[in-house]
């Protein structure tokens, strides 16, 4: 077994967003689909009632709020915690969508 095999699988670090960040997810319609609670460049959790149909790319809206943020993008559910909180992988990120993500995540990233 490869010594790498034993990390864990994530690629890229993730921040916890909080709620006053007033960063949302809304689908091709304005409808508002739930909270981002956290973030990375990789994708995002999503707070949500909902329910999505998994490995299927969907469009989404992507809204910072606070930071003048709206950006469409493609998203694919990866997973569902048993919380109900649900797991989105980024699909081929425009590159001034990834810098306005990396912005966000030098925001909310905090050293413990």
């Amino acid at each position: 077994m490869m010594a790498w095999e034993n990390k864990e699988r994530r690629f890229f670090d993730r921040v916890q967003i909080p709620a006053q960040a007033n960063i949302f997810i809304e689908d091709d319609q304005g409808n508002r689909l739930g909270r981002v609670s956290m973030l990375g460049r990789g994708g995002f959790l999503l707070n949500t009632e909902r329910r999505f149909p998994a490995l299927e790319p969907l469009n989404m809206i992507f809204v910072a709020e606070h930071d003048g943020v709206r950006r469409s993008l493609n998203a694919v559910q990866r997973y569902t915690s048993p919380s109900g909180e649900v797991g989105f992988e980024f699909q081929e990120l425009e590159p001034s969508a990834a810098v306005e993500i990396g912005v966000l995540l030098g925001k909310y990233f905090r050293k413990e």
